[in-house]
């Protein structure tokens, strides 16, 4: 996953990738149950 190194896109790349990441936990949570 790579990230633009233009400052404007910079909060965009962080909030894809918390998405992404809560996803990811999302689907662990629900193997785990």
């Amino acid at each position: 996953m790579t990230c633009p190194a233009r400052a404007e896109s910079l909060a965009a790349c962080i909030r894809f990738a918390a998405a992404f990441a809560a996803l990811v936990a999302g689907v662990f949570l629900l193997r785990l149950h």
